[in-house]
C-alpha cells in the first residue's frame, strides 16, 4: 500500500496588533479603472488617515500596479490570489469609491473568519456607494457577516464613531428602528405572490423554486386558482419579461486559424452573447488539415466540444493556395503548444453545413475571417442563402492599402474569385478591413494585463502574441503590438458604437496582376454604384481592446 504525503495548509502571516488590511474591487475595463483610479486613491487616503488617527494602521492587500495604471482588484483569478495572501483573521477593510465587480472579490470574503467592514464614499460624481451596496447584496446573500459605514469625508461624527466600534468589537450596530416586520399576507395575495414568483423563475430558466411552494397540503401552491384577475395579470408580466430577455445571436464562424483567428474563436466562445451554430474550416493561412485541427484544438481549449466543426475547401476556387506560414507559424498557432483535437470533425463539407444552416434559419450572422472560398462554394450551390443570411460581417479587404501587396489584403487576395462572387451575391454585408484593424494594436499593456488574469484564453493570447520581434511599429506610426485582425468582427458584433464606417460600393479586382485581389471601394461616391456594403473604416481601439481584455480573462 502506498504512503501518502498529506499537504500542510499553512495560513499566511496574521497581522500585527492594531493592523488591518484593505482591497479594493474594480470594473473589468481597463480603462474604466485607470479613470476612477485618481478617485479611489483619494478615498483610500482619507480612510487610512481617519483609521491612523484612531491608532490603526491600515495597509493594502494588493498593490498599485504601475503597468495597468490602477490598483484595483480586476478579475475574480486575481481576487482569488489576493486573499490567499491575506490571514483569515485579519480585521478587513473593503473600501469602493467607484463602481466594482462583486465577483472579483466575493469567493474571498466568503471563506475570511475576520472582521469585514465595507467602505463607501457619498458622492454625485464617483459611484461608490452603488458599487458597496451591490457588494453588501451579494454578502448579505452569501450568509457573510460584515458591516458597513459611508461619508462624504471621512470626518463626520457618523463615520468616526463607526470604526471607533468596528475597532473595539469587529461589528456596527446601526439605528434599524425603521425596520418593520412585513405583515402577514392573506389567501389571494399569498397565493398570487407565489405563482408569480414560480412562474418569473422557470421564465428566467433553470432556477430553485421549491422554495416558493407551501407547506404541503397548502391549497394552490405555485398555482392561480380561479383568480382571472390575477392570471390576466401573470400573462402580462410574463409578455413584457420575454420581450425584454437578450436572446443571444446565432453566429456561423468561417475561418482559417492562423492566430487571430484562434483569438477571434477564443472571443466568440467567452461571450454568452453568441449561439456558435457551427465553425467552418478553410484553406488559408495554413493549409485545409491544419486550420480544421485548430480550430478544433481552440474549441478544446474553452471547453465547447457542443459546437460542431466542419472542413471545407482545401483551396481556392481558380488559382493555387497561398498560405501565410511566415506569419502564424508552420502549424498555425506559433507560440502556442496545444494537444491534439479531441474529438472528430463534424460530417459534411462546409459550403453544405453554410446552406443546410441557412436553408432553416434567416436569423443567422456569417462571419467569415478567411479566403471566402467556402462561402462563395455555397452561394454556387445555392444562391438563394444569400438573402437568408440577417447579414455577413466579415474579415477582409481594405480602403487605402493592403498588406500582401501595395493594395490587397490577404483574405481577398488569397481567393478574389470568391470575393468577388460573395460581394455581388446581393447578401447584406459588413466589410471590416486593414483600415480599421490595424488601429486596434494588441499592445504591452493589453498582454500584460492578459499575462496577470492568467486563464486560458489570456495565456494562449499571449504565447501567440507577446513576441515584439514580430511586431511591425513601422506600419503603424510607431505603436508596439499586433494587430487581431479577425477578432474585430466579434468586437463589432458586440459593440456596433465602437466602430464607424459607411455604405459603399465595392467591387473586387480579379484580372489584373498589378491590382489582383484589391477591394475597389467608393468610398465617396464617385462611380455611383450602388451600395453593397457598410465598410469600417475606423475603431474606439481603446473601448474594443478593454473588451476583448476583459472577456478574454474572465
Amino acid at each position: 500500500m502506498c504512503a501518502y504525503q498529506i499537504p500542510q495548509v499553512r495560513d499566511p502571516e496574521p497581522v500585527a496588533p492594531n493592523e488591518a488590511i484593505l482591497v479594493a474591487s474594480g470594473d473589468l475595463r481597463l480603462s474604466a479603472n485607470q479613470v476612477c483610479w485618481a478617485a479611489q486613491s483619494a478615498m483610500e487616503q482619507r480612510v487610512i488617515e481617519a483609521f491612523a488617527r484612531e491608532g490603526v494602521t491600515v495597509k493594502r492587500g494588493h498593490p498599485y500596479d504601475p503597468a495597468l495604471e490602477h490598483g484595483f482588484i480586476w478579475n475574480q483569478r486575481m481576487g482569488m490570489d489576493v486573499f490567499a495572501h491575506i490571514h483569515p483573521d485579519a480585521p478587513l477593510i473593503v473600501a469602493e469609491a467607484v463602481w466594482q465587480y462583486s465577483h472579483h472579490v466575493l469567493a474571498g470574503l466568503r471563506s475570511h473568519r475576520g472582521p469585514i467592514l465595507t467602505v463607501a464614499n457619498w458622492s454625485g460624481e464617483w459611484p461608490g456607494l452603488v458599487g458597496m451596496l451591490n457588494l453588501n447584496g451579494s454578502l448579505s446573500k452569501a450568509g457573510v457577516r460584515y458591516s458597513t459605514l459611508w461619508s462624504e469625508n471621512f470626518e463626520d461624527a457618523f463615520f468616526l464613531n463607526g470604526i471607533r466600534e468596528w475597532i473595539r468589537t469587529g461589528t456596527i450596530t446601526h439605528d434599524a428602528s425603521h425596520v418593520r416586520p412585513l405583515p402577514a399576507l392573506d389567501g389571494a395575495e399569498a397565493e398570487l405572490g407565489r405563482a408569480l414568483a414560480h412562474d418569473l423563475a422557470r421564465i428566467v430558466g433553470g432556477a430553485d423554486v421549491s422554495w416558493i411552494h407551501g407547506a404541503p397540503g397548502e391549497n394552490g401552491a405555485g398555482h392561480l386558482a380561479g383568480n382571472g384577475a390575477a392570471a390576466e395579470d401573470l400573462e402580462t408580466a410574463r409578455r413584457r419579461l420575454n420581450s425584454g430577455r437578450m436572446s443571444r445571436l446565432p453566429v456561423l464562424i468561417d475561418c482559417d486559424p492562423g492566430q487571430d483567428d484562434a483569438v477571434m474563436l477564443m472571443l466568440a466562445m467567452a461571450s454568452p452573447e453568441f449561439d456558435i451554430l457551427a465553425i467552418t474550416a478553410v484553406a488559408g493561412n495554413v493549409p485545409l488539415a491544419r486550420t480544421e485541427a485548430n480550430a478544433r484544438r481552440i474549441r478544446d481549449l474553452m471547453r465547447r466540444p457542443e459546437i460542431p466543426v466542419h472542413a471545407g475547401c482545401d483551396r481556392p476556387l481558380a488559382r493555387p493556395l497561398r498560405i501565410a506560414a511566415h506569419i502564424h507559424g508552420a502549424d498555425g498557432l506559433q507560440g502556442l503548444d496545444l494537444p491534439p483535437p479531441a474529438a472528430p470533425l463534424a460530417p459534411g463539407h462546409a459550403a453544405d453545413a453554410i446552406i443546410d444552416i441557412l436553408r432553416v434559419r434567416d436569423d443567422v450572422v456569417l462571419c467569415p475571417v478567411g479566403p471566402l472560398t467556402n462561402i462563395a462554394a455555397a452561394l454556387i450551390k445555392a444562391p438563394d442563402i444569400a438573402t437568408r443570411a440577417r447579414r455577413i460581417v466579415l474579415m477582409g479587404g481594405a480602403v487605402a492599402g493592403g498588406n500582401v501587396t501595395p493594395v490587397a489584403e490577404y483574405n481577398i487576395h488569397a481567393d478574389p474569385e470568391a470575393a468577388d462572387i460573395v460581394f455581388r451575391s446581393g447578401a447584406r454585408i459588413t466589410m471590416i478591413g486593414l483600415d480599421c484593424t490595424h488601429r486596434a494594436l494588441l499592445g504591452p499593456m493589453e498582454l500584460a494585463a492578459l499575462a496577470r488574469a492568467g486563464t486560458p484564453a489570456a495565456r494562449a493570447t499571449v504565447a501567440m502574441f507577446d513576441r515584439p520581434d514580430s511586431w511591425t511599429p513601422h506600419l503603424h506610426g510607431g505603436r508596439p503590438g499586433a494587430p487581431v485582425h479577425d477578432a474585430c468582427v466579434i468586437g463589432y458584433l458586440l459593440a456596433p458604437q465602437h466602430f464607424a464606417g459607411r455604405d459603399c460600393h465595392v467591387a473586387i479586382e480579379t484580372r489584373s496582376d498589378l491590382t489582383l485581389g484589391q477591394t475597389v471601394v467608393d468610398w465617396h461616391g464617385r462611380h455611383g454604384g450602388a451600395a453593397n456594403a457598410e465598410v469600417i473604416g475606423d475603431v474606439d481601439a481603446r473601448g474594443f481592446l478593454d473588451d476583448l481584455v476583459a472577456r478574454l480573462s474572465r
